[in-house]
């Protein structure tokens, strides 16, 4: 029983402490909890919506979609988190689901972040 609660004791101190990884890919700041993503993988995640959306984000996808350039980080969030979830889309909702299932959190949110700059 000490042993655990020795363990549980430590385990306390590090989740409080905070960490950095010093790769430049993530760093947990202690106070705000944030997770940051790098540039390099933010533009290989968004290699991934080129392809359909073109690089500038200004290309329908087959004639139905819409533009995502220059839209809303909150108005991405949702559309992103949505075709994940399955209560968005139309005609290319299954396309989509497919595309963006595999996105954490972290990565969503960077990668709309991103868009919304297009």
């Amino acid at each position: 029983m000490k042993k655990l609660n020795y363990v549980i004791g430590v385990l306390l101190v590090l989740l409080l402490s905070g960490c950095t990884e010093n790769r430049g890919k993530i760093s947990i700041n202690d106070t705000t909890k944030s997770i940051k993503i790098s540039q390099a993988e933010v533009s290989a995640l968004y290699a991934r919506c080129a392809g359909c959306h073109g690089l500038d984000g200004k290309k329908r996808v087959f004639g139905k979609s819409g533009r995502i350039a220059s839209q809303s980080k909150s108005e991405l969030i949702r559309k992103i988190t949505g075709y994940q979830k399955g209560t968005f889309g139309g005609s290319l909702k299954g396309l989509m689901a497919r595309q963006v299932e595999p996105l954490t959190p972290e990565q969503v949110n960077a990668l709309a972040e991103y868009i919304s700059k297009l």
